[in-house]
């Protein structure tokens, strides 16, 4: 099943919602094309499980984490963060740090 999850952002507030399907049950993954300090990816995890979601893991294409922002992820309750060597410095910082 896929699950869409959508960002409104009404001033400075971002807002999720689940727009179609439901968690309830399912472990989760989250596809994200580019991520920097991860908020919305750590939001749209949160609302996952609290609409019943059993895991939630993402996988992130370019992991950009200016300023080790992906300290953020850290004991976040993430089943596994994966991402690609597209931004090599970044993938060598990951390597062997729980989730990723």
């Amino acid at each position: 099943p896929m699950i869409v999850c959508c960002k409104e952002r009404v001033g400075n507030e971002r807002r999720l919602r689940l727009a179609e399907g439901s968690a309830q049950g399912f472990h989760c993954v989250i596809v994200d094309d580019l991520v920097q300090t991860g908020g919305t990816l750590r939001n749209c995890k949160n609302l996952l499980k609290g609409e019943g979601a059993t895991g939630v893991s993402a996988f992130i294409t370019h992991a950009v984490f200016p300023n080790a922002a992906w300290k953020n992820f850290i004991d976040d309750g993430w089943d596994s963060v994966y991402v690609t060597d597209s931004i090599p410095e970044t993938a060598k910082d990951l390597t062997g740090k729980d989730p990723f």
